[in-house]
Formats: structure tokens, C-alpha cells, sequence
């Protein structure tokens, strides 16, 4: 899990757990508020907004003195919101003097903003399902019905992880839930990249996608579907009228196709029509069969005729030139010196002799991608090799890469805005905090888990796993308290405690193992002193009672201590802690009325080892 955050999510952060904390008091889900407040509080606790909501919580929740110690500091450090808030608690506790001087100085202090915590804000008039699913489990425990109170928290945990009160309550129930379930790892968001970011790619010109997929009987021919324009080119001739005996012809035994087309067939495409071929007589070239292939010649030609030819192509305005080959036509070039006659026997030595030049036949066409880099000189060769062609090749489809010089790789200009950067990093922003809030839980539910299984020592490698801001929370140390406690350590689960009360001097949570721990280790004095200060706090509450109980025990006045213990009960009756030090208190003078008391605390915690 990342531990430290960028500058920039610490926004993002205080208003993901702002509004995590309200929605959870607008739900009356108050330790699930003060849970999520102190995480807020243990990142910032120096910032207003997040004493104001973690005072807020600890209020709701009952821990008025908590919350008072919170904003109850010197008048340099306090601001309109602490004052607000202190006169909140002031009020609960019944000191309406002090609660009024505080809302004096709230209302003439001269900088008065109003904070994250005290502002307006949208307020939902009705809890959201997850929430009610909660609660409705709570009460289900509270009346000692766990089936009921297990579907319902599992439900809660499905619609919302969040939800620490589902979590813990599914932990004494005994039904510890699999937290690659409830709570399943996420990866480490990514910042979202430039949508046309290419750079690095190498680009291949190609005109047209769909050179890539040729037709089946095209074999292995890119060109061969596609046909030029039906416009005459320069210099093309038509056929000489009459039937001729040339392979130039149009009325040979190929196709109306060109030859070109016909000598590259295939299975695929055969030569053959349903048109009856034209009988002529067998020529001495027929007998011979069809010309080798030869490879084009890399002999430079004489200067003469490269500039008869440059010449010549200046001559021509035709744009497809510059990157194609020439036309092709018959008629030109140096073996057109007499005129093309049929049945003549010029013609059939001249089949059956070829000259040494290549013909269109007998070489490869060059490469589109590699008529760029060609100079003048490169091109003048290339227009005397098919300038003594027989056969007339199309021109080649124009191609954009033609038009504009090689490169291997794209450069891609960026159509990326400063908004857009700008978006994309609050995006990211958001991002990373929900995953550190997530993040986060999730290790306190997997050392929660360890520690309701007793695998103490497993909890405590889970603690030491979380960022070193919340390894000093009050939450942490008490569950590192219990944890040593629980391994029989007093002496590192004194330490814990201790800690926990510099930290929040008026916990009432966890007071009651520590004041078993005290009275384990025989510590008098200091056992004494807590429990005075928790009777202080709340009179009312089962710690306080169970710390005094402890101490009239650890005097050896059981029947004051079994006194103290009842009250406990009484004072919660879900407590199975109390039942239980009553029948221990009670086993060595009364047999069955300890085993009452040990009856009566299974069957509020049935998980509570102590009574068994």
C-alpha cells in the first residue's frame, strides 16, 4: 500500500473522508464515524476541518470528554468552529456557563469562516440500505439473535466494505468473513495516458489498410484488383487493327487482360475462358515456350540514353511518373526502330532470340516505398529498362506515402490541452485516494480479523504494516495493548496502554482490560487512579465500574467487587466481561451461582472464552 501520498490527492483525501464520516453520522453509524474520523485526524492533526469532524464523531458517539479535550485548547490554537464545537459538548456535560462563553467568543471572533465541519451541506433524509442493514444487525445482536444478525451485516458489508460496525460485529459473532472477499485487493491506479501519444511507433507507408488483405485469388498480387483509371495515358497506342501475331495483342489466347495478369495466374484464377480460343498457326516461340525471368541488371546504361530518356519523361506531364514506372507502351525505345509487323520474321528471331535488356516479364516491379529515396539518376535506369518493353503495364495506384518523405518514426504532434492534462491529473488524484482509504481498511479488517481469531502475533504484523501516522493512533495502540495482553505480556501490553492514555486521557474504550491487566500485575495505586478518573468521565459506563470492581478485588473485598460488577451489567447488559468476573469472584464461596454468572456471559458473548 502506498504510504505517502502526492501533494496534490491531499484534497482529494480530506473530502473523500469528509464525506465518508458525514454520511455515517447522517446514518447514525457512530463508531463507524469515529473510526474513519481518527484515520482523517491521524493524517492532519494540525488542520481545523479534521478536529472539527473527529470532535463531531467522538460527540455523537458519547465520548463527550474526548471530544471536549479536542477543541478545549489554548485560545492561539482554537478557532469559531472549536468554539462552536465546545459549547456543543459543554452542553451535553451540563456546564452551560462555559458553554455559553464559548459561544461568545465563537460569534465576535473577527475571522469567523465557516469550516468543512460546521458549513452547510447536502444532508440525506434517509440512510442509504447498507446502512439500515447495519443497524438492523446491531439490534439483532443486541437481542441475542446471531443468525439474524449475520445475514444482516454480511448484506451491509456487500453493498458498502466500508461499514466498520458490520465488520466488527460479524467478528464477535465468531463468522470471521474472508477478507479477499468482503474486501478484495485493488491494483495502483494509473494516471490516464495521451490518447494519440505514438511517439516510438515505426510507421509504414502504406497508402490503403486494405493492402494488408488481399483477395484469395489474387496470389500474392497486391495489385492485381485494382485497375487504373479509364482515361487515355500519353503515348498509349491502341491495337493495330486486324489479328496479329504478337504478344502484345489483345486478341491472343489470354483473356481480355493484360499479360501481365495472365503469365502470374494461378489455381485460383486459371487463363482459361468459356470463349474458344482463336486458332493461329504453332510459331517457332510456341515451341520454345515462354521466356525466362531474368533479373533486373544493375549494369550502368550509357549517358547518351539516359539523357535521350530524362528528356523524353520531361515531355510527359504526368504526375504517376515521378514514383511509378513509365507506361510502358510499345513504340518506344530502342527495339522499335522498325515498325511492328505480324507474321514477320523480325519479330519471331527476336522471340526466339531475346535481347539482353530484361523485359517487363523478366524482372520485378520496384518497391512503392523505395521510389522515394531514388535520385534522377536511379530513375533515367529504370525508364531504359521499360522503355523496350512489349507489354504496356497500368501505372501503379498513387500512394500517400508517395507524397511526403520516409519516416520511421511518426512525430506524432500532440493534440494534448493543459485542461486536459489538468483533468487528467484530478482524475488520477481522486484515484489514489479512494485506493488509500480502501487501502487502508482493508489492513485494519485483515489485523481485526487475526486478533478476533487470537492469532495475536499475526495481528501485530499486521500493525506494523500500516503507515507510521496511524501506528500512533489511539486505535492502533489499543489493539496493540490487547494483542500483548492476550500473549500474556503484560509488561509490552502495560506499555501499549499507557500510551493510549497520553494520547486520549479520556478513553473510555479498552479501559476495561487494561484495569485487569492493572490488577494482574498488582499495581495498586495506578489502578486506583483509573477508575476514579473513569467514574469522572461516565458514571455511567461499564468500564468505569468493571476498573472499580477490579480494585475492591485485587483488596480482597469480594463482596464490594461483585457489588461494582453487577452495575456493570446492569449498565450494559450485552457486557459478557462483567458476568464473568462475578462468577470468579463469586466460585470459591458460592459453586452454583458462579456457574450462573458464566451462563449468563455465554450467552451474551458465546465467544468468550473466559467463561468456559
Amino acid at each position: 500500500m502506498q504510504h505517502d501520498l502526492p501533494p496534490s490527492a491531499l484534497p482529494h483525501l480530506a473530502q473523500r473522508y469528509q464525506s465518508l464520516v458525514w454520511s455515517c453520522l447522517d446514518a447514525e453509524l457512530t463508531k463507524t464515524a469515529v473510526f474513519h474520523a481518527e484515520r482523517y485526524y491521524s493524517l492532519d492533526k494540525h488542520g481545523h476541518d479534521s478536529r472539527h469532524l473527529y470532535a463531531i464523531a467522538l460527540l455523537r458517539e458519547g465520548q463527550t470528554y474526548s471530544a471536549l479535550s479536542l477543541v478545549n485548547q489554548p485560545s492561539a490554537n482554537i478557532c469559531s468552529g472549536c468554539s462552536e464545537i465546545k459549547a456543543k459538548c459543554c452542553t451535553a456535560l451540563g456546564r452551560h456557563r462555559q458553554a455559553r462563553e464559548a459561544l461568545e467568543a465563537s460569534m465576535h471572533d473577527p475571522n469567523y469562516v465557516p469550516s468543512a465541519s460546521t458549513s452547510r451541506r447536502v444532508a440525506n433524509p434517509f440512510p442509504e440500505e447498507a446502512a439500515l442493514r447495519c443497524r438492523s444487525g446491531t439490534m439483532a445482536l443486541k437481542g441475542n439473535l446471531p443468525e439474524k444478525a449475520s445475514a444482516s451485516f454480511r448484506q451491509a458489508l456487500n453493498l458498502n466494505p466500508q461499514l466498520w460496525e458490520a465488520f466488527e460485529g460479524l467478528c464477535s459473532l465468531g463468522l470471521i468473513p474472508d477478507i479477499d472477499i468482503i474486501l478484495p485487493p485493488r491494483p495502483l491506479p494509473i494516471k490516464r495516458a495521451p490518447p494519440d501519444e505514438t511517439t516510438g511507433k515505426v510507421v509504414h507507408p502504406i497508402a490503403d489498410p486494405g493492402f494488408f488483405t488481399p483477395d484469395a485469388g489474387s496470389s500474392g498480387n497486391l495489385f492485381r484488383t485494382w485497375k487504373p483509371d479509364l482515361q487515355p495515358q500519353p503515348f498509349r497506342m491502341g491495337p493495330p487493327p486486324g489479328p496479329r501475331d504478337s504478344i502484345a495483342t489483345n486478341e491472343s489466347i489470354y483473356p481480355d487482360h493484360s499479360f501481365h495478369q495472365a503469365h502470374r495466374a494461378t489455381r485460383s484464377q486459371p487463363t482459361n475462358t468459356t470463349q474458344p480460343p482463336i486458332q493461329r498457326p504453332l510459331s517457332s516461340a510456341d515451341e520454345a515456350g515462354p521466356n525466362p525471368k531474368r533479373q533486373r541488371s544493375t549494369a550502368r546504361q550509357p549517358e547518351a540514353v539516359k539523357k535521350t530518356v530524362l528528356n523524353h519523361k520531361l515531355s510527359v506531364d504526368d504526375p504517376l511518373k515521378k514514383f511509378t514506372t513509365s507506361s510502358r507502351t510499345p513504340g518506344l525505345g530502342k527495339s522499335n526502330a522498325q515498325p511492328l509487323l505480324p507474321n514477320t520474321a523480325t519479330r519471331r528471331s527476336s522471340r526466339l532470340h531475346p535481347p539482353s535488356k530484361p523485359t517487363a516479364r523478366g524482372r520485378r516491379r520496384p518497391s512503392t516505398t523505395n521510389a522515394r529515396s531514388k535520385s534522377a539518376e536511379s530513375e533515367a535506369e529504370e525508364d531504359v529498362f521499360t522503355a523496350g518493353s512489349e507489354v504496356g503495364y497500368p501505372p501503379s495506384p498513387p500512394s500517400n506515402a508517395a507524397q511526403s518523405p520516409r519516416s520511421e518514426v511518426s512525430p506524432s504532434p500532440s493534440n494534448w490541452t493543459a485542461a486536459q492534462e489538468q483533468a487528467a491529473q484530478e482524475e488520477y488524484d481522486a484515484e489514489l485516494a479512494d485506493y488509500y482509504v480502501y487501502s487502508l481498511t482493508r489492513k485494519f479488517a485483515c489485523a481485526t480479523r487475526a486478533l478476533a481469531l487470537y492469532d495475536c502475533q499475526g495481528c501485530l504484523r499486521e500493525l506494523e504494516q500500516l503507515p507510521a501516522v496511524h501506528q500512533s493512533s489511539p486505535w492502533v495502540l489499543a489493539m496493540v495493548g490487547r494483542a500483548h495482553y492476550e500473549k500474556q505480556d503484560f509488561a509490552s501490553a502495560e506499555r501499549a496502554f499507557k500510551a493510549v492514555r497520553i494520547l486520549e486521557p479520556h478513553r473510555l474504550w479498552d479501559m476495561e482490560v487494561y484495569s485487569t491487566l492493572l490488577w494482574h500485575l498488582q499495581r495498586n495505586v495506578e489502578l486506583s487512579f483509573l477508575a476514579q478518573e473513569l467514574l469522572n468521565i461516565n458514571p455511567r459506563s461499564s468500564q468505569a465500574w468493571i476498573a472499580v470492581g477490579n480494585l475492591f478485588s485485587l483488596q480482597k473485598e469480594r463482596s464490594q467487587a461483585l457489588t461494582c460488577f453487577r452495575r456493570a451489567a446492569e449498565m450494559d447488559p450485552t457486557c459478557a466481561y462483567a458476568y464473568t468476573l462475578s462468577g470468579h469472584e463469586s466460585i470459591d464461596e458460592d459453586l452454583e451461582k458462579a456457574i450462573n454468572f458464566f451462563q449468563c456471559a455465554l450467552r451474551a458473548d458465546r465467544r468468550h472464552y473466559n467463561a468456559w
